[in-house]
């Protein structure tokens, strides 16, 4: 379980952008090797758009927990692993035809994005990563 975190930056994040909170979610999800999603007895909550359903993921359990009113109230943050994300999670979405809502805020902002370019944008960030640490 991920610690908690600061009132403080969970207010700062929240007001950021859609492309910014996604910046935020990369950065994080390369950090801490692990992403959020929300689950009740029916399952993972998905979010419904013009395009089609997307399958919601936070950085952190605080920012999914922050989530958890209205339609959402019964749900629970669940950890999944970023080996889990990409080996069974990304697979699995695109089986289905669906995509990725990165971040959702309470107000129902969420930055909607392909499975395999979020994929993309993980093995970019890592790659830069390993490239700084040597």
């Amino acid at each position: 379980m991920s610690e908690p975190l600061h009132p403080k930056e969970m207010e700062a994040v929240l007001g950021l952008s859609g492309q910014e909170r996604y910046g935020y979610f990369i950065e994080r999800v390369v950090e801490r090797e692990e992403v959020w999603g929300l689950q009740n007895e029916e399952g993972w909550v998905l979010i419904s758009f013009p395009e089609g359903d997307a399958f919601c993921l936070w950085p952190h359990a605080d920012y999914a927990r922050a989530c958890t009113r209205g339609d959402w109230s019964d749900c629970a943050p669940e950890g999944i692993s970023l080996d889990e994300l990409i080996g069974e999670l990304v697979p699995a979405l695109q089986r289905d035809n669906l995509r990725l809502a990165i971040f959702p805020t309470p107000a129902g902002e969420a930055m909607v994005v392909d499975s395999r370019d979020l994929q993309e944008h993980l093995e970019s960030a890592f790659a830069q990563l390993r490239s700084h640490d040597q």
